[in-house]
């Protein structure tokens, strides 16, 4: 009897084992400069020479897993709502980065430093990005829960923070930054020449450094905390 299950179950077991291995593949993709991601898919992204990536979808059939260019946008996304509490890990190798957009609890981290003269990133909906960067100019935008985790150097920042939203920038050095905060929405940043922000209703700015121009508005409820006092 015991030999019986035993034929039973190695089959059982070895499918389980080729179709987990079976779940993973590498992806050929165009070039691309902005990337828009949506769902629960967790991604490291590594600066190269060529474009790549590779899917470990240990839980979801990968003709499921949309990865897709188009008008210089790589799109990541999952076809249908069918599947809950996935796991999708995802590694991509790009040339530049200028545009990020995380959306529905995505995961984004860069490991390497983006150097450039411009990024504009955008975390929705319980998303999350973890960058360290080198810029002139960044536009950070963070509602509904969404996250960004930034540290490194822009010269001028400017951050919109809405609903629940949280740009944590404690390590980001700028020498100017343009801040509007509004219901719910934190900002925790280091400026050192100029902050003009607005920080409305229950809405919450920490910063560091003393900048020589202050231009800060509040509404009732908000909170501004200036640690370098």
């Amino acid at each position: 009897m015991k030999s019986k299950n035993l034929l039973f179950i190695l089959p059982v077991f070895l499918c389980s084992i080729i179709g987990n291995a079976q779940n993973a593949e590498s992806r050929a993709i165009n070039d691309f400069t902005k990337i828009d991601v949506w769902g629960n898919i967790k991604i490291e992204l590594q600066k190269s020479d060529s474009n790549s990536l590779y899917i470990d979808a240990k839980s979801v059939p990968l003709d499921e897993i949309v990865t897709e260019v188009k008008n210089d946008v790589l799109k990541i996304k999952m076809r249908s709502n069918l599947f809950k509490d996935v796991v999708i890990n995802i590694k991509i190798n790009y040339k530049e980065i200028v545009d990020i957009k995380a959306n529905a609890s995505a995961e984004l981290i860069f490991p390497n430093k983006i150097v450039a003269e411009k990024l504009t990133v955008e975390s929705i909906g319980g998303a999350r990005v973890v960058l360290d960067v080198e810029l002139k100019n960044s536009d950070l935008t963070v509602y509904q829960g969404g996250q960004v985790d930034i540290k490194g150097k822009s010269d001028f920042a400017n951050v919109f923070a809405n609903s629940g939203g949280i740009l944590s920038a404690t390590n980001l050095i700028t020498d100017e930054a343009n801040i509007k905060l509004n219901t719910g929405g934190k900002c925790e940043i280091t400026v050192n020449k100029k902050l003009v922000a607005r920080v409305n209703t229950k809405s919450s700015l920490s910063y560091f450094g003393k900048p020589e121009i202050e231009e800060i508005k509040t509404s009732l409820g908000a909170n501004v905390s200036k640690w370098d006092e």
